[in-house]
């Protein structure tokens, strides 16, 4: 397994909207209700992390429950995640700590297929169910940004995002379900838009690397990175 080195994302540093550190606003009692229930399951995902394994069941929940905590946080209030850097939270608390246990493992595995003789023969099933379950979790971290993409422009308006296609059963979902912000009052949702497309590049890039290269994802990354370059092109 080749090491790409730290994502795109990890790269950008928690900044605020406007590109520097944000002052944090006061929060009104929903909005510091909502922060808290968010740092509570962070304390219990950690804590639960050094007990279980990363794929325990109940990690797994907790890592889609703080997911759908911070979405939440989002949509409802904007300008207060953005200030928290709830970006960031979400790809390192749900995703990419996984995407490195996955990578470790991933290389553990490949020590032991590369042994001679029958040892590597039979490493290989356990190998193949590591990568398998890896991909299926890239899939599923892809449709999950695809999704968050969507809606904010949904909700907050268009801010330039091309390329983004999800299920119409997803969209329909959505539309129903979620108010739109009142035209002309809505902040703009480029700031997470552009942090949520280049992951989306990130992801594409380790799915390219755990196949061996393949073109098809190398050529979404770049597609994904273009599109964050042309939704904040001073970043």
């Amino acid at each position: 397994m080749v090491d790409m080195g730290p994502p795109q994302s990890m790269r950008m540093g928690g900044t605020g909207a406007a590109g520097a550190q944000s002052t944090t606003p006061a929060p009104a009692t929903a909005t510091a209700t909502a922060w808290a229930s968010c740092m509570e399951l962070e304390r219990r995902l950690k804590a639960e992390s050094r007990k279980r394994s990363f794929w325990d069941p109940e990690v797994r929940r907790l890592r889609l429950a703080l997911q759908s905590a911070y979405e939440g946080l989002i949509f409802a209030d904007y300008a207060y995640a953005v200030s928290k850097d709830v970006e960031q939270l979400i790809w390192k608390s749900v995703h990419y700590r996984p995407i490195e246990e996955f990578r470790n493992r991933l290389k553990i595995a490949g020590q032991a297929v590369a042994q001679p003789g029958p040892a590597g023969a039979e490493a290989q099933p356990q190998q193949q169910k590591l990568l398998s379950a890896y991909l299926k979790f890239l899939d599923e971290a892809i449709s999950s940004y695809k999704r968050l993409v969507w809606k904010l422009q949904y909700v907050y308006g268009q801010c330039g995002a091309i390329g983004v296609e999800i299920d119409a059963s997803v969209q329909n979902d959505i539309v129903q379900k979620t108010l739109q912000a009142p035209a002309g009052t809505a902040p703009s949702p480029s700031h997470l838009v552009h942090k949520f497309l280049i992951y989306l590049g990130d992801l594409n890039r380790y799915q390219a690397t755990a196949m061996k290269g393949s073109r098809t994802e190398w050529t979404r990354a770049i597609q994904w990175y273009r599109s964050a370059a042309a939704v904040l092109p001073s970043r």
